[in-house]
């Protein structure tokens, strides 16, 4: 995930915190307020005195549910252009058709994810000089990348994937995670 896609991921998860706690204050205040308001009528009904001081208490309140509601709706229309901005940075992670969908030869096989055993040449004394390759058999499914413990394979969905040796410590977890037998050990 790219900076930018945390930072509006963050972003979003901020206002959608400010709109729900300014939701909770405007539920627990709106009924106190309202009880004021109802007092201040009764009062005035019996003191016409208090009626200055019942209009300023009134006006303050309007203008702190108004000065509310105008937040909320500041913050509503910056959490849709964090969301849109969102989805738009992250559309690059996904792909430009949307969601990948399992290539055709992929789609109806039902498939074990079970590791295949470890190969013996782990063991031989030239294990500092093998190398993987990654042959055209590849679907691009990144399982291959996912239990590379060194990140030696770079995780694109649905291309042919790379190892790179420079990063590459033989452990041969592409290799026996791999479902179509695209991982090949190559000795230099």
């Amino acid at each position: 995930m790219s900076a930018l896609t945390r930072w509006l991921a963050a972003a979003i998860a901020a206002l959608v915190a400010i709109l729900l706690v300014d939701c909770a204050v405007a539920t627990w205040r709106e009924p106190r307020d309202d009880k004021l308001i109802k007092e201040f009528q009764q009062k005035t009904q019996a003191d016409a005195a208090l009626t200055p001081k019942f209009s300023a208490e009134q006006k303050r309140i309007t203008d702190l549910h108004l000065a509310r509601r105008n937040r909320d709706k500041t913050v509503a229309w910056v959490l849709i252009a964090a969301a849109v901005a969102f989805l738009v940075s992250s559309r690059r992670l996904v792909g430009r058709r949307g969601l990948p969908v399992a290539p055709a030869k992929d789609r109806n096989r039902a498939r074990p994810r079970v590791l295949k055993p470890p190969s013996p040449l782990l063991k031989s004394p030239n294990r500092a000089k093998m190398r993987y390759r990654i042959t055209d058999d590849c679907i691009g499914c990144t399982v291959c990348a996912q239990v590379c413990p060194k990140g030696a394979i770079a995780f694109r969905p649905y291309e042919k994937h790379v190892v790179d040796d420079a990063h590459c410590k033989p452990c041969d977890m592409c290799r026996r995670a791999c479902q179509e037998d695209a991982v090949e050990i190559v000795s230099a």
